[in-house]
C-alpha cells in the first residue's frame, strides 16, 4: 500500500486532525513547529530504530505504538471505515 493510501485511511479516523509526512527522525523542533499531539508507529520497529527515530517524541511522552497484527490488513480497515461512513451517510 502506498503512503497516500495509508495516509488516506488514517485521515478517515474521527480524532485525526491532519496526517503529515515527516522526516524519518522526528525531532522536538518538528513536533513543536507542527504542534503535534501524538506520534504513532507500529510495534514492529526495532529498539534501535525506535530510539533513533522517535527519542524526542518518547521524551515528550507523546509517542505511542500500535500492535502489529498480521491478521488485520489496511485494506480490511479501509473497507470497514468506508462501510461505516456509508452507513452514517444513509442515516442523514
Amino acid at each position: 500500500m502506498t503512503y497516500e493510501e495509508r495516509a488516506s485511511i488514517v485521515a478517515e479516523c474521527r480524532l485525526v486532525d491532519e496526517v503529515v509526512s515527516g522526516p524519518q527522525v522526528v525531532t522536538k523542533e518538528f513536533i513543536e513547529k507542527l504542534r503535534i499531539d501524538l506520534v504513532v508507529h507500529g510495534n514492529d520497529t526495532s529498539d534501535v530504530n525506535r530510539e533513533s527515530w522517535y527519542s524526542d517524541a518518547i521524551e515528550l511522552g507523546i509517542y505511542r505504538e500500535v500492535q502489529y497484527t498480521s491478521s488485520v490488513s489496511t485494506s480490511l480497515i479501509r473497507d470497514r471505515i468506508h462501510q461505516q461512513l456509508e452507513a452514517m451517510s444513509a442515516k442523514t
